[in-house]
């Protein structure tokens, strides 16, 4: 594959990010408002609601430290579109690095590669996870030319520092990656076992490091006033996070893109056109083991299913290497490249409606007043629209990308947003008292406007949300539903379509 074809791969993993600078990506924009927080942002009133605290936090902050670094060379929203366009192409670029590094040679097949640049954990913006599993990639890719035993340990100090304060899984996946390329491209006999045993002990030592020095400091992350609590997946939803990988912002088209890439390998399978290298292929066999008894929440973080899986299909990426021979060099090049830039396409179509969204929210909130309490809640989508989502609102089956654009508020209006993320040891950003009563700092699942008729259905600190919260913002309120019954404490403030603010009335103490 042409250093041409390669550019252009990158140019289309590219594009959206440049047409977009606040695409409906779930997280995105919460992690680009505590950037901007950290970076300035906390002048009167914010003050009051929300304050730096880097205490105990030495992992997942990866970004926030950058944000620091930068602060005097580019403002917080253009880095955080800086740092989108590192968390799509940083994966896919190291597995093509690290399959470069151990085949030596460039395939047509780097090119499906970008393919999983758009995975479910970017579009669920990952930030600090999807750069943290690019990095490990080129780490290991590093290590396999680093000849020297005394530089390699170096190396491999200062790589797994560097991708643990991104975030564990990327250190726990760069010791993986290691472990790969040292069982080799195949399977050690019995009298090399016990050399490799050693090998790996001494590998798998280096990579704990950065988490000893960690815990020596601290326990570990989240809230130590809560004990561990973990939700599993039945076996159906265990294989719909293995396929995480490949979903998007509609299953049905999911389903139509993965079909041609389910031939390609099929066919070069069947025809024995398929090398692997056997110690990475086993590492992402065990991935996608493990990840069918991943719990899929614990109380410490969210989506823990959805994370091995990515896991293991860039490490198959970078195990294996298709080749239909040169008389089919180039049909694969055009159809892998055209397989790319449709899907490409796919996701651009869904990220463009981010701005009519963004839009709709600054009409709606365009009078909302300096120090305001937003609460958001969202219409949830009918059946027809899970199966047929309008673009840019779904993703996979039950995610909203919208649900945090909320927290733009912060930095639009000096608002007070319950559900920005503020995690104590977590987050270098805390909801001061008394707001943190009434704030969700791992920010929790946008709420059902019904609930609000039902407050035990709300997380406990909204239950309160008539006294503690001066303004209701409603999400996805254009869609065609019966409305819900609202409470009588709404009045209206502005309807935008997508958006709608209504003032909470508060009871007249006079009487």
């Amino acid at each position: 594959m042409s250093r041409t074809a390669l550019t252009l791969v990158g140019a289309l993993m590219l594009a959206p990010v440049l047409l977009f600078a606040m695409p409906p990506v779930l997280d995105f924009p919460n992690h680009v408002t505590r950037l901007w927080l950290l970076t300035g942002g906390m002048a009167p009133p914010l003050n009051r609601f929300y304050g730096e605290d880097w205490s105990g936090i030495g992992t997942n902050i990866g970004i926030d430290v950058l944000a620091k670094l930068f602060v005097p060379l580019m403002p917080a929203f253009t880095l955080g579109r800086v740092l989108l366009a590192l968390a799509v192409v940083l994966p896919p670029l190291g597995a093509m690095v690290l399959n470069i590094a151990t085949f030596h040679r460039r395939e047509p097949w780097l090119s499906v590669f970008a393919y999983f640049a758009f995975s479910e954990t970017l579009l669920a913006g990952f930030l600090n996870f999807q750069i943290g599993l690019g990095l490990a990639l080129l780490a290991a890719a590093a290590d396999m030319s680093i000849a020297k035993v005394w530089a390699r340990c170096i190396f491999r100090l200062a790589a797994a520092s560097v991708v643990f304060i991104f975030h564990p899984f990327a250190l726990m996946f760069y010791a993986l990656l290691l472990g790969g390329i040292l069982i080799g491209a195949t399977l050690p006999t019995r009298r090399e076992v016990r050399s490799l045993a050693q090998r790996l002990a001494e590998a798998a030592a280096i990579c704990a490091v950065p988490v000893v020095a960690f815990l020596a400091k601290r326990a570990l992350p989240g809230d130590p006033r809560l004990h561990f609590v973990a939700l599993f997946n039945d076996p159906l939803e265990a294989v719909g996070a293995l396929l995480s990988p490949f979903a998007s912002y509609n299953a049905i088209v999911d389903l139509a893109f993965a079909y041609p890439l389910v031939l390609l390998v099929g066919y070069a399978a069947a025809t024995r056109r398929i090398e692997a290298h056997a110690g990475l292929l086993a590492v992402a066999a065990g991935l996608a083991l493990v990840s069918l008894v991943m719990p899929r929440i614990t109380n410490e973080a969210g989506w823990m299913d959805r994370r091995l899986p990515i896991m293991a299909v860039l490490t198959a990426l970078a195990a294996t290497q298709v080749s239909l021979g040169a008389s089919r060099r180039m049909l694969l090049t055009v159809g892998t490249m055209t397989f790319v830039a449709l899907r490409t396409a796919w996701i651009t179509w869904n990220w463009s409606a981010g701005d009519a969204m963004l839009d709709s929210i600054r009409a709606a909130t365009a009078a909302l007043p300096a120090g305001a309490a937003v609460l958001p809640v969202q219409q949830e989508p009918d059946r027809h629209d899970r199966l047929f989502p309008p673009p840019g609102r779904l993703l996979g089956l039950s995610s909203y990308p919208y649900a945090h654009y909320p927290a733009l508020l912060v930095a639009w209006h000096h608002a007070f947003v319950p559900s920005l993320f503020a995690e104590l040891g977590k987050q270098p950003v805390k909801v001061r008292a008394p707001y943190d009563r009434i704030a969700v700092p791992q920010g929790g699942d946008i709420p059902s406007i019904a609930a609000l008729m039902h407050v035990r259905d709300l997380e406990p600190a909204y239950r309160g949300w008539r006294r503690d919260f001066g303004y209701v913002l409603v999400l996805n309120a254009d869609r065609p539903r019966p409305a819900a019954m609202l409470p009588h404490e709404l009045l209206l403030v502005r309807d935008a379509g997508f958006a709608k603010l209504y003032r909470v009335r508060k009871p007249d103490r006079r009487n």
